[in-house]
């Protein structure tokens, strides 16, 4: 008997090379486990074996457990989230804001994964995102971590009670809405999940509702929908000029910011702070079109720089 299972032994350790996954190396590894060599070597590889598997079938375990999140990968440095009770208008306003095709349907949480859509405004590019909707008793983890590390929300009501829900959920997970632009600052983004986050939020609604701290928005009205995101974004855009044209995407600094030519230029990179000589601005800025500045002059959003020779 023993012949026989040094021979088994020895096929299942060469077949044990080919298993394609995890689940294949387990079942064979079980089978090994199972065998009585009678040779001390396939009995000390046996051992070995028996121990891979108990490693395999924990790593096994783990790797149940890890669901994968319709919110990985989602990133981007300005993102804007719509969020909101189901069907208060979220696929409607992604479709308005960005042009996406997300299904828009009367039916309740038709939305069950994010919807992505891209938007540009004054030369800035915008991710809007619309998410599932909020719930009582909502207790998606992944959800509202995404919703934490975000820029800015757009809360979509249709109701006053659509609203007092989607604060409550919110406030379970420790975010409040406030009025006040988005800031850098700890208080706005990457916060411990036991530590209040403000988030910057507009409300837009289907109808006229009073009593609400926040900026209220008619849903229909698309260009001041935009325009107060912007705002809330808290963007500064300062272009670059050469050979007398715009090269590439704006440099975005903090609207509340101080932005002097220093800091520009050292955005570029240390190299063209090294060269640096002097810069002509046109803008807000300048006291004239095409103004000559040194390193300290105080640069507005939209002003334009070319570095000089």
């Amino acid at each position: 008997m023993g012949i026989h299972h040094d021979i088994e032994f020895m096929k299942l350790r060469k077949n044990l090379r080919k298993a394609k996954n995890i689940y294949e190396k387990i079942s064979m590894l079980e089978e090994i486990s199972n065998l009585n060599p009678r040779d001390s070597r396939n009995l000390a590889l046996r051992r070995k074996y028996r121990e891979e598997l108990k490693s395999l079938k924990v790593k096994r375990r783990q790797k149940k457990r890890q669901v994968q999140s319709f919110y990985d990968g989602i990133d981007y440095k300005r993102q804007v989230i719509l969020v909101g009770a189901t069907n208060t208008g979220k696929s409607t306003l992604l479709s308005q804001l960005t042009g996406s095709k997300p299904t828009i349907s009367a039916t309740s949480f038709t939305t069950y994964k994010p919807e992505v859509g891209m938007m540009n405004y004054k030369d800035i590019p915008i991710q809007v995102i619309e998410i599932s909707p909020l719930y009582i008793g909502d207790s998606d983890i992944n959800k509202y971590r995404f919703i934490r590390n975000s820029n800015v929300l757009c809360v979509c009501i249709g109701t006053r009670e659509d609203f007092d829900l989607v604060v409550r959920q919110l406030e379970n997970h420790l975010i409040l809405l406030t009025s006040m632009p988005f800031s850098s600052s700890k208080e706005h983004r990457y916060r411990p999940f036991d530590r209040i986050v403000e988030k910057p939020a507009l409300v837009v609604s289907w109808t006229d509702i009073k009593g609400i701290d926040l900026t209220v928005v008619d849903i229909n009205d698309t260009k001041s929908i935009v325009e107060q995101l912007y705002l809330l974004l808290n963007i500064k855009r300062i272009y670059c000029i050469k050979n007398g044209k715009i090269e590439g995407e704006p440099l975005v600094f903090p609207a509340n910011q101080e932005v002097t030519t220093g800091h520009f230029i050292e955005r570029l990179g240390k190299r063209f702070l090294q060269k640096f000589n002097r810069a002509r601005i046109t803008g807000v800025s300048a006291k004239y079109e095409g103004q000559i500045v040194g390193l300290e002059h105080a640069l507005y959003d939209g002003d334009k720089v070319e570095l000089m020779k």
